[in-house]
């Protein structure tokens, strides 16, 4: 009975590690996402291409205007 508590015990902590690492993956995904937006707003590529493509690239739930870009 302690063998069967103990394994669902380790269960649960690694499905919570799962969890972890799933949140962490998408963190860095978004993370990665606005820096390639800015890298490429700061090249001025969008401003070659037609509206439609911007739309696809960008995260349409982040506020792109207030990202700071370097010049």
């Amino acid at each position: 009975m302690l063998e069967l508590a103990a394994t669902e015990m380790n269960l649960a902590e690694a499905e919570e590690e799962v969890v972890r690492v799933d949140e962490t993956i998408a963190h860095l995904d978004d993370v990665s996402s606005r820096i390639l937006k800015r890298e490429m707003q700061a090249l001025s590529v969008f401003d070659s291409l037609p509206n439609k493509q911007e739309i696809a690239l960008s995260n349409q739930d982040f506020m792109w205007n207030s990202a700071p870009l370097v010049q």
